[in-house]
């Protein structure tokens, strides 16, 4: 456009590019397009969720968490839950990427993080249908971290979440296992 930015208006031109492009370039498109957006993010304020896209499109998996994790900042300033449902799962995405990755304790730490977000924020708007495998992944990974405090909020969201989908008993179960783990701190 007239600001020197790349944008496809129409999606017949994206791909078209994208066809012409290796797979290779393509990933490095994204990244320079990501840096460069993240030196001009302040001044143009640029969203934080396009530029962490463009970051793990790039393959540059802990700069788009980093990313990703101020455009929660941003949306948990709004009401916008669908938005934080989004952000939160590709969040998961590119940290399950990062998994075998040089910094994997980290993005063990933040997908276990991301699990716990997300869980509670699809408890809140009423969508449970991936609550149960959500939460105990979080959970999994809140073992191997062993992470108390965070095990024992992932053991009471996967019980809020079988309560609500009408899972009394292993609700209870898991909320009653939560009050252990916070008695035990």
């Amino acid at each position: 456009d007239h600001s020197g930015k790349l944008r496809f208006t129409e999606s017949i031109t994206r791909e078209l590019v994208y066809d012409r492009l290796t797979r290779k370039a393509l990933v490095q498109l994204h990244g320079a397009l990501a840096q460069a957006m993240e030196r001009s993010a302040q001044r143009d304020e640029l969203p934080a969720e396009d530029i962490g896209e463009h970051f793990a499109k790039g393959q540059f998996q802990g700069k788009a968490l980093d990313w990703f994790d101020r455009a929660l900042e941003q949306a948990a300033n709004t009401v916008d839950t669908a938005r934080t449902a989004r952000i939160l799962r590709r969040s998961c995405e590119v940290a399950r990427a990062h998994l075998a990755g040089p910094n994997s304790k980290d993005a063990v730490r933040r997908l276990t993080a991301y699990t716990l977000h997300l869980g509670e924020a699809l408890i809140a708007s009423g969508e449970l249908a991936d609550i149960e495998s959500l939460t105990s992944e979080g959970l999994g990974y809140a073992h191997k971290l062993d992470d108390l405090p965070l095990l024992g909020q992932l053991q009471r969201a996967r019980g809020r979440g079988r309560i609500a989908a009408g899972h009394l008993d292993t609700g209870m179960d898991d909320l009653n296992q939560a009050l252990q783990i916070a008695h035990g701190l």
